[in-house]
């Protein structure tokens, strides 16, 4: 195994891991923290998807997916498992679709670039996990209670998801650029990554 294959069951590793972890704390929070939080955990998979691709965030999410439907209970429920649980997480790992620009940008010190980068990712798999979490699982599951679009649970949801991940993912890039460009990171050429292990 090379050191990239190494790094990136790593980073999976500990990113499923926090995956975990987020939707348990939301699943045992106060009612209402967990209609406000609902998609925290989503944010390591938006993690991942800037590091190593839409691909890899796309994996990661539906592997989480499985593993957070399994601890929740949600076998016998497959079609929920799938259409709350699993769908959301995967459609997280568009964000890695701005991964070859962030990077770039952030190799480059274009800071603002960087930042507007990340916050694009983060909106657009905030949005997608939302509105499939919300309205689209409603819809699929013909639950009695219908969508209301004017429900403010899911605006927030995608709201703070949205922020709070756009906010993490920026401090990260700023505090330590190796955060989010791993080493020999395909997006980015072998002398480009020898002078960004320089720094």
């Amino acid at each position: 195994m090379n050191a990239r294959s190494k790094r990136l069951m790593i980073d999976i590793v500990i990113s499923l891991f926090c995956v975990v972890i987020l939707s348990y704390v939301t699943q045992l929070a106060d009612k209402h923290v967990s209609n406000y939080l609902g998609l925290i955990s989503i944010l390591p998979v938006i993690w991942v998807a800037l590091r190593h691709g839409w691909a890899t965030g796309v994996f990661l999410g539906g592997l989480s997916g499985l593993v957070v439907g399994l601890f929740q209970g949600q076998a016998t429920h497959w079609q929920i498992w799938v259409i709350s649980t699993i769908l959301p997480l995967m459609l997280a790992g568009v964000a890695g679709l701005f991964a070859k620009y962030t990077q770039k940008t952030l190799n480059n010190r274009r800071y603002s670039s960087t930042f507007l980068n990340i916050g694009t990712g983060s909106f657009l798999a905030s949005l997608l996990a939302g509105v499939v979490k919300g309205p689209i699982s409603r819809l699929s599951l013909a639950q009695t209670e219908a969508f209301n679009w004017s429900d403010p649970n899911l605006w927030i949801q995608m709201g703070l998801s949205f922020v709070i991940g756009t906010l993490i993912l920026c401090m990260m890039a700023k505090a330590k650029a190796s955060l989010l460009i791993p080493k020999r990171s395909k997006y980015l050429s072998r002398r480009e990554t020898s002078s960004l292990l320089n720094d």
